[in-house]
């Protein structure tokens, strides 16, 4: 390829047509031929060397891009080994006994402590039925004197049965927490006889139970309890009739059911079962698990009260 001399100025080069005549006619005689074959060999030789580096990086680009999303699909599949940590970490699951057997724990403890909630709870009333009562010593004698009126009398007397009432119920609560922990307890050994859910009665060392195929009603109570003054002279006694606020505490379904504080081995006890059994009307009866104690005994009216 032909260039002009190096004493061309660029101007002269560039723009001929600015410098005259002359200057057109130096650079028409200067002006560069055809390339030649040399050059052609050279330019297609290039542009080779320029395609397959073009291809060659593409190539490593796309390959580089396949084996990194490959390791990362590795890298997210666990292998043997950290299957095997997972698995230890994994607690195997309990039987289901066991799982009974800590369920009936929990509830028991969870009995236990309201229990002790009542018992700090009564103390509290006591002392105050006690503050109360020397109180109103006091304000008898002032009355004596003349100094008060008699109504001031009556309502401390008022006070002092709200509080007693008070005290009552808490004990009320507490024999059915009692009660509630004689069911529990018995459960392990009825869980046979709750599933199989056949008619009659049966027995164990802690718990009697009766299937009648009566469809009992809280409604028909009163006829048990006409049987039981007819028989005994006075009205069965209860500690739970209904749902109760030891039960909505604990969380047990007792709206249908009735407990009574009589021992299934006693005379009472004994011919209200009898009674019962007559009418086909069901229930369970518990004794206690404390040696020489009636703590928790009682008969349960109805069908087995459910935890919820």
């Amino acid at each position: 390829m032909n260039f002009p001399p190096a004493s061309y100025s660029v101007n002269k080069y560039l723009f001929p047509h600015r410098r005259g005549a002359e200057s057109r006619r130096d650079f028409a005689e200067k002006k560069p031929g055809k390339l030649s074959a040399d050059s052609r060999a050279l330019c297609a030789s290039a542009v080779k060397r320029f395609i397959f580096t073009s291809m060659g990086i593409l190539l490593f680009v796309s390959l580089w891009g396949v084996a990194w999303a490959g390791q990362q699909k590795v890298a997210k599949k666990p292998t043997p080994a950290t299957q095997i940590e997972k698995n230890k970490k994994t607690p195997p699951a309990k039987p289901p006994q066991e799982k009974v057997n800590e369920t009936t724990a929990a509830l028991i403890k969870a009995t236990e402590e309201y229990k002790q909630t009542l018992d700090r709870l009564i103390a509290l009333y006591e002392a105050d039925a006690t503050n109360e009562a020397q109180r109103l010593d006091k304000l008898k004698q002032l009355f004596e004197e003349g100094i008060i009126a008699r109504k001031e009398l009556e309502t401390q007397n008022q006070k002092i049965e709200a509080i007693k009432i008070k005290i009552q119920d808490a004990k009320r609560q507490q024999t059915q927490a009692d009660e509630l922990i004689a069911e529990v307890q018995a459960m392990d050994a009825m869980r046979d006889a709750l599933a199989a859910n056949r008619a009659g009665t049966s027995y164990g060392t802690k718990y009697i139970r009766y299937v009648g195929a009566n469809q009992w009603n809280i409604g028909n109570f009163g006829e048990i309890d006409r049987f039981f003054i007819g028989k005994f002279g006075r009205s069965l006694p209860t500690s739970a009739f209904g749902q109760s606020a030891t039960h909505d505490q604990l969380r047990y379904d007792h709206h249908n059911a009735v407990d009574v504080p009589l021992h299934p081995d006693s005379a009472e006890g004994l011919a209200l079962m009898d009674y019962l059994r007559s009418r086909a009307i069901p229930f369970m009866a518990f004794r206690t698990t404390i040696p020489n104690s009636s703590t928790g005994a009682h008969i349960h009216i109805g069908t087995p009260s459910r935890h919820f």
